[in-house]
């Protein structure tokens, strides 16, 4: 008796015995592809506001979504109960608002090596490293500025002849 394999159409292989095909084999398989993500480094309460120490990078199976960085959340707040090592997207999250619309605040302007503070109030809110509008009711005037803590604006003059803007 002579045995042999062939191929067969969408990848299967045959099995012949004297020139017959006496059984086909078909061999599926799954494509896992794995990233690089933010975990929850211990099971996280509601509420909790984010620290580096809450989160840890780990090598997860994808789903498709982007990995998401670990600065990127720092500064946030967990909307629901997380148990470690749980994936955590920007969207189970919440701003941590630092700088609330209608209160008031102090803007720290920067040129160079001087900085001016002033009182203004919040047009906007917004939480650490967001864009806020804020009124400076001394000079009548409305600036943006990035939200650096608690109540507190930084607006930083670009430098003589820096066209980066």
């Amino acid at each position: 008796r002579a045995v042999g394999v062939a191929a067969h159409p969408l990848g299967a292989r045959a099995i012949e015995v004297d020139g017959r095909v006496a059984k086909v084999v078909t061999v599926g398989y799954r494509v896992e592809q794995f990233v690089h993500t933010t975990v929850a480094a211990h099971d996280l309460t509601p509420g909790t506001l984010l620290t580096a120490g809450d989160l840890t990078l780990a090598r997860v199976l994808s789903n498709g979504r982007p990995a998401v960085d670990v600065a990127s959340l720092v500064g946030r707040k967990i909307r629901a109960a997380t148990p470690r090592g749980a994936v955590i997207f920007p969207e189970q999250t919440l701003v941590n608002v630092l700088v609330k619309a209608g209160a008031g605040a102090i803007l720290i302007v920067k040129d160079g090596g001087v900085a001016l503070t002033a009182d203004v109030v919040a047009r906007t809110g917004g939480g650490l490293g967001d864009s806020v509008t804020v009124y400076n009711a001394q000079t009548n005037k409305l600036l943006s500025g990035i939200v650096t803590g608690p109540d507190q604006v930084e607006l930083v003059l670009p430098a003589e002849g820096d066209d980066s803007e």
